[in-house]
């Protein structure tokens, strides 16, 4: 890795040279494109206003959405707090749901701002 953003990520404990390596056949460029990306996903906005109402259904869907990314991209830390939540949502329940998700939105917000989105 020569990227300074890349070097941070791993430094937050993301598996970066995992998915350079084995998804995007070391091609940072595109890695870090995709990464970028991860700012115009709406999911955890989806998350955040399907709990508000109890919608176990649409949490769910958005949660493994945004969980396939996190992993797609190596984003250990927040694919872990997403998967809690995904897991709690497969039972058709919301119970336990209130602090993981606002955990997930500030650790989300915070690889946003190391990456720039």
């Amino acid at each position: 890795m020569t990227s300074e953003l890349l070097t941070r990520l791993a430094e937050r404990g993301c598996a970066v040279q995992d998915r350079l390596d084995e998804t995007f056949m070391g091609n940072e460029a595109l890695y870090e494109k995709l990464l970028r990306r991860l700012a115009a996903s709406d999911a955890i906005a989806r998350m955040t206003d399907a709990f508000a109402v109890g919608d176990v259904e649409t949490l769910f869907t958005a949660s493994h959405e945004l969980k396939g990314l996190y992993a797609t991209l190596g984003l250990t830390p927040l694919f872990v707090m997403c998967s809690d939540i995904v897991e709690i949502a497969r039972t058709g329940t919301l119970e336990g749901v209130g602090q993981k998700l606002s955990d997930l939105r500030t650790g989300h917000n915070e690889f946003l701002e190391l990456i720039g989105g």
